[in-house]
């Protein structure tokens, strides 16, 4: 029998192992580079820069200016001949509200959650003390 858990310890211990070794790899020395990185454009080097909302912010707000300066100079022609979304400035100023688009999502999302943990754990307070049974009864 003891055999038997010795072997079953070293699986584990292996298993256990393997994929430790395997997230180690995975988080910090795995390449997270693409050969494809030179070829990115200002916009997307600017988002991925960005730390925060007001950075982002702060780079949208003169590509925005050359878009409304485009709008305003081409003001009385068919918007089809000069406004073409793959072009500068209208695809830096895209890609740029998609960037802050998404931020602001995730920036909600993640104070909803926290909300909803704020409510569970209070909730949870409220029960452990007893007081949430008591004011009920």
């Amino acid at each position: 029998m003891k055999t038997f858990e010795r072997v079953l310890f070293l699986l584990a211990f292996l298993f256990i192992d393997i994929y430790t070794t395997r997230h180690i790899y995975r988080l910090w020395l795995a390449p997270t580079t693409s050969v494809l990185d030179e070829f990115k454009g200002k916009a997307e080097i600017a988002v991925d820069s960005a730390t925060d909302l007001r950075q982002l912010l702060a780079k949208y707000r003169p590509a925005r200016e050359a878009v409304r300066k485009l709008e305003r100079q081409n003001a009385g022609k068919p918007e089809l001949e000069w406004r073409l979304a793959d072009q500068e400035p209208f695809l830096t100023e895209a890609t740029l509200r998609r960037a802050i688009e998404a931020r602001e999502a995730r920036q909600a999302h993640r104070s909803q959650s926290l909300r909803q943990r704020e409510r569970c754990r209070v909730a949870v307070a409220l029960w452990s003390s007893g007081s949430f049974m008591s004011s009920r009864a």
